[in-house]
Order: C-alpha cells, then sequence, then structure tokens
C-alpha cells in the first residue's frame, strides 16, 4: 500500500517531457520540469521528446570517400564544387576528392585569416584569400592583389559590389566589381572607433563592423555618401568566425563571451543567458589566444557554436546549439575549427583536421558509421511544493524508443553524495524499440525532501516522457 493513502499524504500523477533543453543560468530547482541542469549530445530533433542528437557523417567529398585530414585546421568554405581550407595558414583545396591540393603558401600564421567564396562580374566562382596583410583569389591557383602591409587584417566581406576589408583601426574597399582595385577611382578607406576591429558582414542591406566590444553600421552605396554610425561600445564580435545569418537575423557572440541575436534595429539583444555557465568558463576569458577559434554556423533554425571551454584548454571542445524556433539550446561534445554551408548540408572542420557533415538527417546512433553515440541528461531537483514536505512516488514509467545496439541507463538522486544510484539497464538492444513503456524501481525516493534523474544513453534514444505518481506529505 503507497505511504500516501494515509490521510496525511496528497497525491498526484504527473508526466513530464524533456524536451525544454539546457538552463545553467537559475539554480537547478529553480529551472523548469523540463530543463537539464546539466546534458550532452541530446536534441530538440523530435520535440516534445527528448532525442540524441543526429548522426556526423565523414563522406563529404563528391567523388567518393571522405576528404583527407587537414593537419592544422583553421578554416573552411565552399567554393564552386570545391571545398577550401586554410592549413597553418596555407590556402589548399580538395579537388572533388581525397586529395587536397595547395593554392598558395604565403608564410604566415593562419590565426588571421579568412576565406571569403563570391562570384565574379562575368558569373564564375571564386574565393578571396585573406592572409594577415595580403589578399589574394583563385579558385585553384592564386593571383596575389595587394599587400596591405601596415595595418594586420582581421576580416573581409562583399558588400554593394565592392570587397571590404577591416584591420586595426580601419575599413578599406575596393573599387566597384574589382577585387584587385584598392588604390584606384572608387576605392579608399575609413577609420573606425575600435581599436582594434575583428569582423565585418554585409547584413540588412549595410556593413556591420565589429571589434569586440564595440559595433558599427556603414551605410551609403559609395564614397560619396559612405556613413558609420555606432551602434554599440559595449557588444562586438569575438572573432571573424564567430557571427552567422539566419532567416534575416544576425548572431554573434561578443567580446564579452555572451552570444547576440540582432534584427538590423535597436539594440543587439541576449541570448545565452541558459548557457552561460559554459560561456563564463570558455578559455577566451583567461587566454587571448583562443579567442580567434570561436566559430558559428547555422542549418535548418539552428544556430552552433564552438570554442573552448575550460580556463586551461587550448583548442575548442564544446558546440552549442541553439533552436531558434524553439528557444532551447543544448550542448555537444566536440570542437569545430570553423562551419560553412554547403549544397543543403552544415559542414563542419574538427579539431582534428576531419571535415564531417553535421547536419546528415539520419538517426542511426553512429558517427562515421562505426561510434555509438554517447549522451548524457540530468534533471532539475524536483521538490513538489516546499522542502520541508516530504515526497513519496509510487510508480514511475518511462516510455521510449531506441535503435538496435541502443541502450538507456537512468539513475536517481536524492542527495548530492552519493550524486546517483542506477535504478535501470536496459542492456545493449538487438532490434529496434518503439514506444516501449517501463516501470522503474523507486524504492530509493521514499520520504525525501527533493530527487533527481539522470538519463544515459548509447545510439538513438528518444525519451518520450517519464509518468510518475506522486505522494506529498502534508504534515
Amino acid at each position: 500500500m503507497a505511504m500516501w493513502k494515509e490521510s496525511n499524504y496528497k497525491s498526484k500523477t504527473v508526466q513530464v517531457s524533456f524536451s525544454g533543453g539546457e538552463n545553467t543560468f537559475l539554480p537547478s530547482y529553480k529551472i523548469d520540469d523540463s530543463e537539464s541542469s546539466e546534458s550532452r549530445n541530446f536534441s530538440s530533433e523530435n520535440y516534445p521528446s527528448l532525442s540524441v542528437r543526429q548522426d556526423r557523417l565523414n563522406n563529404l567529398a563528391f567523388g567518393g570517400g571522405a576528404i583527407a585530414t587537414i593537419s592544422s585546421p583553421n578554416t573552411i568554405t565552399k567554393s564552386g564544387v570545391n571545398f577550401h581550407y586554410v592549413d597553418n595558414g596555407i590556402w589548399k583545396y580538395s579537388n572533388n576528392s581525397d586529395v587536397i591540393q595547395t593554392i598558395v603558401d604565403p608564410s604566415a600564421s593562419g590565426t588571421g585569416t579568412k576565406l571569403l567564396p563570391y562570384t565574379d562580374a562575368s558569373g564564375s566562382s571564386k574565393t578571396a584569400f585573406l592572409s594577415v596583410t595580403k589578399l589574394y583569389y583563385g579558385i585553384t591557383t592564386a593571383t596575389q592583389v595587394t599587400d596591405f602591409a601596415v595595418y594586420p587584417t582581421y576580416d573581409i566581406a562583399y558588400h554593394k559590389r565592392r570587397f571590404f576589408v577591416v584591420s586595426y583601426n580601419k575599413i578599406s574597399y575596393s573599387a566597384l566589381n574589382d577585387i584587385t582595385n584598392w588604390t584606384g577611382t572608387g576605392s579608399g578607406s575609413i577609420s573606425t572607433t575600435s581599436k582594434s576591429d575583428t569582423a565585418c558582414v554585409s547584413y540588412n542591406n549595410k556593413l556591420n563592423v565589429f571589434g569586440k566590444f564595440s559595433m558599427q553600421e556603414l551605410y551609403g552605396t559609395g564614397p560619396d555618401d559612405f556613413q558609420l554610425i555606432d551602434i554599440s561600445n559595449k557588444i562586438g564580435c569575438m572573432s571573424n568566425k564567430s557571427y552567422a545569418e539566419l532567416d534575416g537575423v544576425l548572431y554573434f557572440m561578443s567580446g564579452d563571451g555572451f552570444i547576440y541575436q540582432y534584427n538590423g534595429a535597436g539594440l543587439p539583444v541576449k541570448i545565452s543567458e541558459a548557457v552561460e555557465y559554459y560561456l563564463k568558463n570558455a578559455s577566451y576569458l583567461y587566454d587571448v589566444n583562443t579567442s580567434h577559434l570561436v566559430s558559428m554556423g547555422t542549418y535548418n533554425k539552428k544556430i552552433y557554436v564552438s570554442f573552448a571551454y575550460g580556463s586551461s584548454e587550448t583548442d575548442n571542445n564544446l558546440t552549442l546549439v541553439y533552436d531558434t524556433y524553439f528557444k532551447k539550446w543544448n550542448v555537444e561534445d566536440i570542437g569545430i575549427r570553423a562551419f560553412c554551408n554547403a549544397d543543403t548540408k552544415l559542414v563542419g572542420l574538427t579539431v582534428g583536421g576531419l571535415t564531417i557533415d553535421m547536419s546528415s538527417n539520419t538517426a542511426t546512433g553512429k558517427d562515421y558509421g562505426t561510434t555509438d553515440i554517447s549522451a548524457y541528461f540530468i534533471s532539475k531537483n524536483f521538490m513538489h511544493d516546499t522542502l520541508s514536505r516530504k515526497k513519496t512516488l509510487s510508480d514511475l514509467w518511462v516510455l521510449f524508443d531506441a535503435s538496435p545496439s541502443g541502450s538507456l541507463k537512468i539513475s536517481i538522486s536524492t542527495n548530492i553524495v552519493p550524486a546517483f544510484t542506477q535504478v535501470y539497464d536496459s542492456g545493449t538492444l538487438t532490434g529496434s524499440y518503439y514506444n516501449q513503456r517501463v516501470l522503474i524501481p523507486v524504492s530509493q525516493i521514499q520520504n525525501v525532501e527533493w530527487y533527481r534523474f539522470k538519463f544515459e544513453t548509447t545510439g538513438h534514444v528518444v525519451i518520450h516522457y517519464l509518468e510518475k505518481n506522486i505522494g506529498i506529505k502534508q504534515r
């Protein structure tokens, strides 16, 4: 007989789905029932269910197998049929197979480099390569355009038929439709208010120019009417890879380490409160040498932000994923040096130099066809009423799906130490399971102040909901 059948217990049945994403901003007892206090490798793909993220693939070469590994990856883009890379400062491309060819070696550090795909006046696909102070263009061979020499350069953009390059406190612009003309008629430069410009992007019919802690917009179409307007002297952009546009909204990580969205009017709005624990413990706050590694990409209503998490980390090791439709954050344990969009896919260049598809739209639970995806999710601290009222669970059911070779473990904690006690282990499943309903032992949750759950999975698992029968002591 359940304890709350006595007169001093009030009972209720609660069904909880865990689709709220991660929330590290509030104490774990204050977050929403559907949110996690910590998680890895889950997604909102099957909202409102909790789902392991999609598979990652590395068979991106259109001519066959996986593209060869890049030894010291800096950045990536797609131009025409080829992927272009900066590998330790050297511009390279993949010739539609697993072969990597060198285009030009400017003998310069890769930290200030940028690739910009564009279409020239004749309609041909080209790529611009900005290397610290030198600018090149081409597709499989390179032509050096100019050497900005005095100013180290940080970013390049194509805006209203001109090329723009930002440097220390200056915007240089080319003549109309001419990447080779930086000194003749129609070219010129404009001073900025920042002492260290980091990025520029054509957005909302204006050129946005960033320092780490500043944001300006360039209005006009040419030297006769260019006007640079201040937007903020507190919010800027961390690096030349830490911004992206999605559905008419500009997203970027500022020099303060937080993530903002900007719709072209007013001030940018911070959207990263739910994952600020990670951002406040990122390496770029302790080591400026990792700030240029921060990278951002977009795919299918989602923003991906990769950075070095941990004060002593020297390279990207964590990726935050923001679902702009559901306004939810999830966390993936992978370091991406750069993202690009190619043929309706989101492509990531990993810290290890792999070119991978992060938008496979497949859910087998295996990365690269062989490696089981491991994921975990820690729930909020459930109190149900006040802390002083004791709680008892009579029944606990879980409804889930799983792929072949997948597994699900469930643990419960009612105290800080020991952290969790395992109460269910599906073992390695031999077939596909759909709407599998399992009764979980709950003898551990008897007269407790609070409790929480931990799910651990391998393979592709979808947790639809938990259903629990709770008794709350009234006196």
